[in-house]
C-alpha cells in the first residue's frame, strides 16, 4: 500500500474552532485510538461542541466518555444504501460544522463530509507507515490545529450505583490481595496474532508468584479459546469476566487495571489509551500501524525477520517463530519495568 498524504481545506489562520466534528466508523481499535486525540482537542479548545461519529455497533462505550458533547451513531453494516442513508442523516448538521477530521476516509466518510458542509476538513493518511494515532495528529495539524499532544486520560461518566455486575465482582476479587490488577488477554484474531496460551499461564503464575497479582480475563468470543486454557490452569487465582461484559462495561473494568499484556486486539488498545501500562505481542501486524503508543507501552514486534509482519492468518514457516521466541521470563521483566515506571510503586523483576 502506498502513503496517500492527508488532504483538506485547513481553517483560517489563528480561527479558533467552534464546533469540531471527528469521524471513525470502524474498526473497533482504531476508533478507540481516537480517544487521546478528542481528549486532547476538548483540552485545547474547552469552549468548543466536539461531537463524534462512529459505528453503531460501539457508540454506547463512546457515550461513557466525559469531553464528548455529541456521539452520532451511524450503521456501519448492511447495504451500501442503507450504509449511504445513514451518512446523509447528518445533513442536519449543515453549516454548524467548523472543523471536521476524518479519520476513517472511507466512500461513507465522503458522504458525511458532503452532507455536513464543514467549513474546514482534513482526511488521514490511510496508508502512512506510521502509528495510527500519529496519523490522527497529521490530519490535526494540517486542518490548521497546530501539532496536538494526545492525552492518555480517558474520564468517565459516573455511573449509578456501583456499576454492573462484573464491575463488583473486580472489585470484590481485588478486595482479597494487595497485587496489581493484570488483565491477560490471549485475543489474536488468527493463529499468527496468538501467544501461546501456556505462555500466558507460565506468566501469571510468574507475576502471582512474585506480586500476588490479581488476574483478569476479558472480552467477546474471540477470546474465548485462549481464555478457557487460562481459567483451566489458573483457576481460583483468575477472575474470568469473557463474555459477560458490554463494550461500555469493558472500559470502566480497564480503568481500573494496572497492567494490560495482550495480542493485538481492541481491548489492547482500550487500554493504553486508558494510560495503563500494556505489553503487545504482535505476531503477523504492522507494529508500524496500530503498535500501543506511549513510554508507558511496550510492543514485541516481528519486523526484524524476513517473514515479518506478514499480515497472513497462516505462518508460512509453519513454527510461529514471530510469536514463540518471546518467552514468558522476557515479557515478564518488560512487565515489571513498565509498573516500576508508571505502576506507581516498586515490582520485583525476578
Amino acid at each position: 500500500m502506498i502513503a496517500e498524504g492527508v488532504i483538506g481545506n485547513p481553517l483560517v489562520a489563528g480561527l479558533r474552532p467552534e464546533h469540531i466534528l471527528v469521524v471513525r466508523l470502524h474498526a473497533f481499535g482504531d476508533a478507540v485510538i481516537a480517544l487521546p486525540l478528542l481528549a486532547a482537542l476538548r483540552r485545547r479548545f474547552p469552549e468548543a461542541r466536539i461531537g463524534f461519529v462512529t459505528s453503531a455497533l460501539y457508540a454506547d462505550l463512546f457515550r461513557e466518555v466525559r469531553g464528548i458533547d455529541d456521539i452520532h451513531a451511524v450503521a456501519t453494516t448492511g447495504s451500501k444504501p442503507a450504509r449511504a442513508v445513514a451518512a446523509l442523516r447528518l445533513a442536519r448538521l449543515r453549516g454548524s460544522v467548523s472543523l471536521m477530521l476524518d479519520i476513517q476516509r472511507s466512500r461513507q466518510s465522503e458522504m458525511i463530509r458532503s452532507a455536513v458542509r464543514p467549513r474546514a476538513w482534513a482526511a488521514f493518511d490511510r496508508f502512512a507507515p506510521r502509528a495510527a494515532l500519529d496519523r490522527y495528529l497529521d490530519a490535526a495539524e494540517h486542518a490548521g490545529l497546530g501539532r496536538v499532544a494526545p492525552e492518555f486520560s480517558v474520564t468517565l461518566r459516573s455511573r449509578e450505583g456501583a456499576g454492573s455486575e462484573a464491575e463488583r465482582e473486580l472489585a470484590a476479587f481485588a478486595r482479597e490481595r494487595t497485587g496489581p490488577i493484570v488483565c491477560l488477554n490471549p485475543a489474536g484474531c488468527w493463529p499468527t496474532k496468538n501467544w501461546p496460551p501456556e505462555y500466558y499461564v507460565a506468566l501469571g503464575n510468574r507475576m502471582i508468584a512474585a506480586w500476588g497479582a490479581r488476574l483478569v480475563l476479558l472480552g467477546t468470543e474471540n477470546v474465548m479459546a485462549g481464555s478457557s486454557v487460562l481459567a483451566g490452569r489458573l483457576r481460583d487465582d483468575v477472575l474470568n469476566l469473557v463474555g459477560r461484559t458490554t463494550v461500555a462495561d469493558a472500559l470502566h473494568i480497564v480503568q481500573r487495571l494496572n497492567l494490560m499484556v495482550s495480542d493485538d486486539s481492541g481491548l489492547m488498545h482500550l487500554a493504553w489509551i486508558s494510560g495503563v501500562p500494556t505489553v503487545a505481542m504482535f505476531g503477523a501486524s504492522r507494529t508500524s500501524w496500530s503498535r500501543p503508543y506511549g513510554e508507558h507501552t511496550y510492543c514485541f514486534g516481528s519486523e526484524d525477520l524476513p517473514c515479518g509482519a506478514c499480515m497472513s492468518a497462516r505462518c508460512g514457516r509453519e513454527d510461529l517463530l514471530c510469536l514463540r521466541r518471546v518467552d514468558p521470563d522476557t515479557v515478564f521483566q518488560r512487565c515489571a519495568a513498565l509498573l516500576g515506571a508508571h505502576g506507581g510503586g516498586a515490582f520485583p523483576s525476578a
